[in-house]
C-alpha cells in the first residue's frame, strides 16, 4: 500500500487543471488575434495587443503541454 510521491503527485487534479487553463488560455488568445487581424484598420492600431495576444498563446501551449506530460 505504499507509493512513491511520484506517484501521488502524478495522480492529482493540478495537472488536468493545467490542461484546460492552457486549452482556455490558447482559445481566448487566438480569438482576440484573429480578431484583430480581421480588419486592417484593427491590425495597424493594435499590433502591440497582437503581438502580445500571440505570445500568450505560446505560453498557454506551455501550460497544456506541462500538465499533459506530467498525466502520462
Amino acid at each position: 500500500m505504499s507509493e512513491t510521491a511520484a506517484s501521488i503527485v502524478a495522480d492529482t487534479p493540478i495537472y488536468q487543471s493545467y490542461v484546460v487553463v492552457g486549452s482556455a488560455v490558447m482559445i481566448v488568445n487566438v480569438l482576440v488575434a484573429v480578431t484583430f487581424l480581421s480588419k486592417s484598420d484593427l491590425a495597424v492600431r493594435n499590433y502591440m495587443l497582437i503581438i502580445l495576444a500571440i505570445s500568450t498563446v505560446i505560453y498557454g501551449l506551455r501550460i497544456f503541454l506541462q500538465g499533459s506530460s506530467r498525466l502520462q
